[in-house]
């Protein structure tokens, strides 16, 4: 009959599915979704409610990550060595829906965003690119101050260290 393998080990520290490293599948269902969790042995790929992952962690559904107030640390870490390939792609079919929100209300003294890239030589820090051949009036670049209180805001601010043109 058939070769018998070792799929489950159970020691007194940690169980351990799989240990000899057959191609031998792993699924969680739950009560909605055959794939709650699947691990494709074949392929090295972890599907959270997705049975086919295409990538090494597949999310189908959103994601919620939340750090604890006195974590110190980020919520989210993207660590990218891949020098030729984007750290983030973010495809979306929104319509009429942000695509990015970020609500940073409780900021104070700090930036909602932050960028540097002390390494840049030919590139540029932001890239805003509108392919539409729409001709009805849109803004490419919104800057709204909301509180008329707030009457020291500048609402764009441009310095510019080096002796070159700064062009607006």
């Amino acid at each position: 009959g058939g070769t018998q393998r070792r799929r489950l080990d159970l020691t007194p520290t940690e169980t351990v599915f799989n240990e000899d490293s057959q191609d031998i599948n792993f699924r969680v269902e739950s009560n909605g979704n055959a794939n709650a969790i699947f691990l494709d042995a074949n392929t090295d790929k972890l599907g959270i409610f997705a049975g086919s992952p295409a990538a090494p962690l597949d999310v189908a559904g959103n994601v919620r990550i939340v750090s604890p107030s006195d974590a110190g640390a980020s919520a989210l870490i993207v660590d990218n060595a891949d020098t030729d390939q984007q750290a983030i792609h973010i495809e979306a079919a929104n319509i009429d829906a942000n695509v990015l929100d970020i609500t940073a209300d409780a900021l104070t003294t700090s930036h909602a965003i932050n960028i540097t890239a002390d390494g840049l030589t030919t590139g540029s820090m932001i890239n805003l690119v509108s392919d539409s051949s729409q001709t009805n009036s849109r803004k490419l670049i919104n800057i709204h101050n909301d509180n008329a209180a707030a009457a020291a805001t500048i609402p764009l601010y441009i310095k510019n260290d080096s002796t070159g043109d700064c062009i607006v």
